[in-house]
């Protein structure tokens, strides 16, 4: 073999990878964007920011949720439920309590589940 038809097969296996690289959705994502108008990158921008607010809310509740102890000495734990009337309930059964935390562990994973599969869904 000649030192030309090695160069171009070397070339060749070059160009072959840069090909391979760039086929598929990279290129088309770059050519959806730059389609897209300002007020809709705009929009997109806000909408995230919005998602990533939320998330930051959601995980910062589930953290204090879960650095929340229950006492059970003397029942001094205690769960107040009010109503938009003003009507309140009062509970301190650990049972009960533990059973409402886990509940809401449940509920915030869920959420917060639900929210990164919209951000992702935004670069999708």
């Amino acid at each position: 073999m000649s030192k030309n038809s090695s160069a171009a097969l070397a070339a060749e296996k070059q160009e072959t990878k840069i090909v391979s690289l760039h086929a598929g959705k990279p290129e088309q994502e770059e050519q959806e964007v730059k389609n897209l108008s300002i007020e809709e990158v705009k929009n997109r921008a806000i909408t995230l920011a919005l998602l990533n607010r939320k998330h930051d809310d959601l995980t910062e509740k589930r953290k204090r949720l879960e650095q929340f102890a229950i006492v059970h000495d003397r029942n001094n734990a205690q769960i107040n439920v009010t109503d938009a009337n003003g009507e309140e309930f009062v509970s301190n059964s650990p049972k009960s309590i533990r059973k409402l935390i886990e509940f809401w562990n449940e509920e915030f994973r869920e959420a917060i589940a639900e929210n990164e599969e919209q951000m992702k869904k935004m670069f999708a």
